[in-house]
């Protein structure tokens, strides 16, 4: 709480130093920050956000996305966020939202943003300790953007294939024991749901998880 007042008093600051502060400007920052309730304005506003949105994204991005090749995670980024602009119009879809200001970690970049309320970290991990890691950025992203989801590639399946182009002999198989292990705790510490598919050769059928 402390920390999004004190980036509440820098905001106002900003606008004082520009020369242009408005009581809407100041209400909005605070209400999408959630630095206060929106009681705090006097109003009955809508709460912000919903359970129920948050899972009918995830839903469609689990029952419809289908990415097209193997990528990084900059383009499974890319291609989630085509997707919701598609499936989802009139729906503004943000990526590599700045956690914090002037910080170039990407560790510190929230990778999706919907309506400034649904946010999504997208994953591609290779290893245990970034699926460790990552839940201690959750934690923190939690705290300005509680409706919050995972979106996780698992391209073992792809890598461990050894008629495949992308065969990775050091490649570790058991990553979909680790993946299943912290989706399972993202969920049960945190309340973070988790969408997890297989990456694999196009043509294929993917398979849920």
């Amino acid at each position: 709480a402390i920390r999004r007042r004190r980036e509440y008093t820098e905001f106002i600051w900003n606008c004082i130093e520009e020369g242009d502060i408005r009581y809407e400007q100041l209400k909005d920052f605070a209400l999408n920050n959630r630095i206060v309730s929106p009681s705090f304005f006097g109003t009955e506003t809508k709460a912000i956000g919903s359970e129920t949105e948050l899972h009918t994204i995830l839903d469609a991005i689990e029952e419809e996305f289908d990415p097209e090749k193997i990528m990084d995670e900059k383009e499974l980024q890319g291609q989630i966020a085509v997707f919701l602009k598609t499936r989802f119009k009139g729906k503004e879809v943000e990526r590599e939202i700045s956690m914090q200001e002037g910080s170039k970690d990407s560790r510190n970049f929230l990778d999706i943003l919907v309506d400034n309320t649904y946010a999504l970290e997208v994953k591609l991990p290779t290893t245990r300790t970034q699926l460790r890691n990552l839940k201690g950025q959750l934690e923190e992203y939690k705290e300005k953007y509680p409706f919050l989801g995972v979106v996780i590639g698992d391209k073992t399946k792809l890598v461990t294939d050894s008629d495949s182009e992308f065969y990775d002999s050091e490649f570790e198989e058991n990553l979909p024991v680790w993946i299943k292990e912290y989706t399972d705790k993202y969920k049960v510490d945190l309340g973070i749901r988790s969408v997890v598919f297989n990456i694999i050769r196009r043509g294929e059928k993917k398979k849920k998880k």
